[in-house]
């Protein structure tokens, strides 16, 4: 059977008669680059259920210049490594893994993450209540497991950028501003009406996968989760949260440290920008981008704001600026 990486339509299956009678429920994918120190914390934290028969792990070693590939077959021996010669970027490495995925759910997880007790079980249980759900996220939190949240996000809109910026949501009752603009307006609990999650700690239906298609390979760093997620909507599917499962998270670790804020934000804007045209088209995707820029330039002269906020929109602006005025790299 040949294996396509095409993102649209359905793909075919690999869960066959062939692997179902030892098939785990999940299978774990990590796209490890340059992933070293975090990456043993993230392995442990899946010991447990991968020793149990839960779940598989597929590592894709994206041309690694350190030893990350190593550290997985040494702390976990059972595992898939595969190893590339060149550097794929996120989807073009989970797409590597698909031809091995036998588990009736499929996880993308950031290797600088790591789960908390049980989680890997509890999130399976939650994705099986929820059969309308084809991908969905836990919580996440920083390193120490403060500062956690909800990773929903609507999906982009200028009209949402411009009702926020002029504080028309204050306007709204508190479970409906929540609903509508999600984030940090979340009031908590579960969800299936998510507008989109991010990939860090991701579970997808196996079943929804191979009906649309795997994450596009165009979008080397960032913004495939969107893409995804609205190509998921469109095909009647649903993105949800799982409130009661965490996932410590050093974010955007690996990245930071390879390319700096300033061309991570650019990458991410880029990225971001490429996904709402796609999916409204370029007009709506200028509409987009210049919203933004407007209300990340006033939060970045606002008096009260503190600084460092300053400091940062104005970051995030540069970034929006230059995506849009050359929206490829």
């Amino acid at each position: 059977m040949e294996y396509s990486t095409t993102t649209q339509g359905p793909l075919p299956s690999t869960s066959g008669a062939e692997t179902e009678q030892a098939a785990p429920v999940l299978s774990i994918t990590l796209v490890v680059w340059n992933a070293l120190p975090l990456l043993r914390d993230c392995l442990r934290s899946i010991e447990p259920e991968v020793r149990s028969g839960l779940a598989e792990v597929i590592a894709v070693d994206n041309a690694s210049p350190d030893e990350s590939a190593d550290v997985v077959e040494a702390t976990l021996p059972g595992a898939t490594v595969i190893r590339t010669e060149e550097n794929r970027g996120f989807a073009g490495g989970v797409n590597q893994a698909w031809p091995h995925v036998r588990g009736r759910y499929w996880m993308l997880l950031n290797p600088d993450a790591t789960l908390e007790r049980d989680g890997l079980r509890r999130l399976v249980a939650w994705m099986d209540e929820h059969p309308e759900v084809a991908i969905a996220s836990p919580a996440l939190a920083d390193l120490d497991g403060s500062n956690r949240r909800a990773p929903i996000h609507p999906l982009p809109s200028a009209a949402l950028v411009l009702a926020e910026m002029l504080r028309l949501h204050k306007v709204l009752p508190t479970r409906l501003r929540a609903r509508v603009f999600q984030g940090s307006y979340w009031t908590g609990g579960d969800t299936v009406e998510a507008g989109w999650v991010p990939g860090t700690a991701m579970i997808v239906r196996h079943a929804a996968a191979e009906e649309v298609g795997l994450p596009d390979e165009s979008f080397f760093l960032y913004g495939e989760d969107i893409e995804w997620c609205w190509r998921m909507r469109r095909a009647g599917w649903r993105s949800g949260y799982c409130s009661d499962v965490a996932v410590r998270h050093a974010e955007s670790d690996t990245n930071l440290r390879e390319y700096g804020q300033d061309e991570t934000l650019l990458r991410m804007a880029r990225t971001e920008l490429e996904a709402v045209r796609r999916a409204r088209g370029a007009v709506r995707a200028r509409a987009y981008a210049a919203a933004l820029m407007l209300a990340l330039g006033l939060e970045a002269i606002h008096p009260r704001r503190p600084q460092r906020a300053r400091e940062r929109s104005g970051a995030a602006f540069r970034a929006w600026r230059t995506a849009a005025l050359r929206p490829r790299g």
